[in-house]
């Protein structure tokens, strides 16, 4: 497939919700991302599931990936993420944990009881409200790097955009998020003060 066309397809994809636009990114991209998902993976069944993963998540988050400007890095990157992904959860090599971004997970984890799961989803939905509120550069960036697992570099050619601006999109995110959880963090501590008072 032509790089014009796949770009045509996938435009038509992000914007229109076109699902025959994504069959046929499907059809003509299946052959060459199975080779390279089963290299990774020894595996033509984890491969198979590698490969309509990454295109049920491009269909999914349709409406973040009009930034992309190179569809072809970015499902091959993909495709690569997802297949360690699968080898590290066929393994079991990493235990299940919280996980909202690197940078900020640990103001959650820190203090991670059964008692207060509560909170924690609650944080999800506003940590997942002030990443929709970002602008559409820094959302892109951040979900990129931070949801995806890319290198800035990675991200870069994903969105036409240098390694040092991605850089700068994801640490903007990251520091919103950051002042929000750290306030979260003050509120919930006065909560429990007052909780436990005699």
């Amino acid at each position: 497939m032509k790089m014009k066309e796949l770009d045509i397809l996938w435009k038509d994809v992000v914007t229109k919700n076109d699902k025959g636009a994504l069959k046929k990114i499907y059809e003509q991209y299946f052959d060459r991302l199975f080779v390279y998902a089963l290299r990774i993976l020894k595996s033509k069944e984890l491969a198979e599931e590698t490969i309509s993963s990454v295109l049920f998540k491009v269909w999914h988050n349709r409406k973040a990936l009009g930034d992309v400007k190179n569809p072809e890095t970015y499902l091959f990157i993909m495709v690569r993420h997802d297949s360690l992904k699968l080898i590290k959860r066929e393994l079991k090599h990493t235990e299940r944990h919280i996980s909202i971004t690197d940078d900020c997970a640990f103001l959650v984890e820190e203090n991670y009881t059964p008692e207060n799961q509560f909170f924690v989803e609650e944080l999800r939905e506003q940590i997942d409200s002030i990443v929709n509120q970002l602008p559409p550069a820094c959302k892109n960036a951040f979900l990129l790097v931070k949801e995806d697992k890319l290198q800035y570099k990675e991200a870069a050619k994903v969105l036409k955009i240098s390694p040092f601006t991605v850089k700068n999109h994801v640490q903007k995110a990251v520091s919103r998020i950051r002042v929000f959880l750290e306030n979260k963090s003050v509120e919930k501590s006065k909560i429990l003060k007052i909780k436990n008072l005699p």
